[in-house]
């Protein structure tokens, strides 16, 4: 195996991995960087956005109310603006970046929870509904609602964009979806005892993909954490959409202590995973 697994254990290294890899353009994420010198964050409890200026951490902070439980944000860099959506009240917010103020908002189906951006619209994961909606960048009408399994989450295109990875929380799934036709053309399971699945990771180099979940020992009567969940890497060949299940990596067992697995980043050879 030569992709390392390493813990963030500091917001510095957060900071470094997650500027550093461009968070913005290729999946869903809760924080990502505008320019050299900006990253934006979501503020699920605060409700807020925060704009964070990198050379002045102490003054340079710009927070903005959005909706309830902001979860992630997604850049339009051709029209300045932020997509962020709003999980307990079903909304999208616009904000415009050079102004830093609220454009306007945008009904979802329930609990909005990812969005990502192709070259002309949206892709927004409906956690309570099971939709993955489409709209258009433009003038933000709604495309297509494409059904999927229970719980969908975080997202990632391929590279050519004309595929999306659609994790999904409760089960382990994952829809794959062709973005010219916009429907599913095939859902991977991961194992029927895996879940709390968020990211998903593409290494366009190996065609391989990186998804991060916590197995759970269903049988088990000792309720300790340690022997009810088990967190893993799931390895995932692109080409030929199969799960490759004896090349999982358990981290309890390269790395202790571990918690649970919900994001990761890719750089180089090397996969950074949170716990």
């Amino acid at each position: 195996m030569l992709v390392k697994l390493l813990r963030l254990v500091t917001t510095l290294a957060a900071y470094l991995v997650f500027t550093n890899t461009a968070l913005s353009a290729d999946r869903t994420s809760s924080i990502l960087s505008i320019d050299d010198a900006t990253i934006v964050v979501a503020n699920a409890l605060s409700h807020t956005i925060s704009f964070i200026d990198l050379y002045d951490q102490v003054g340079g902070k710009i927070e903005i109310d959005v909706g309830k439980s902001p979860q992630t944000i997604a850049y339009d860099n051709v029209l300045d603006r932020l997509w962020v959506t709003n999980q307990a009240e079903n909304t999208l917010t616009i904000i415009s970046v050079s102004d830093k103020s609220v454009q306007g908002q945008i009904e979802t189906a329930q609990s909005p929870f990812g969005v990502i951006f192709d070259d002309s619209v949206a892709y927004v994961t409906n956690q309570k509904s099971h939709l993955v909606q489409v709209f258009d960048l433009n003038n933000f009408t709604l495309i297509a609602s494409i059904p999927v399994k229970n719980s969908p989450r975080g997202m990632s295109l391929s590279k050519n964009k004309d595929t999306l990875f659609v994790t999904h929380f409760s089960s382990g799934e994952i829809s794959v979806i062709d973005t010219v036709e916009l429907n599913v053309k095939k859902t991977i399971s991961i194992g029927s005892r895996a879940g709390l699945t968020q990211a998903f990771i593409i290494d366009e180099n190996k065609s391989l993909a990186y998804v991060p979940n916590t197995m759970r020992n269903s049988d088990n009567k000792n309720l300790a954490f340690d022997t009810t969940a088990f967190p893993f890497v799931s390895i995932l060949d692109l080409k030929e959409l199969i799960h490759l299940r004896e090349q999982r990596i358990a981290l309890d067992i390269i790395d202790e202590p571990v918690g649970i697995p919900l994001e990761a980043t890719l750089q180089n050879s090397t996969l950074y995973v949170t716990n």
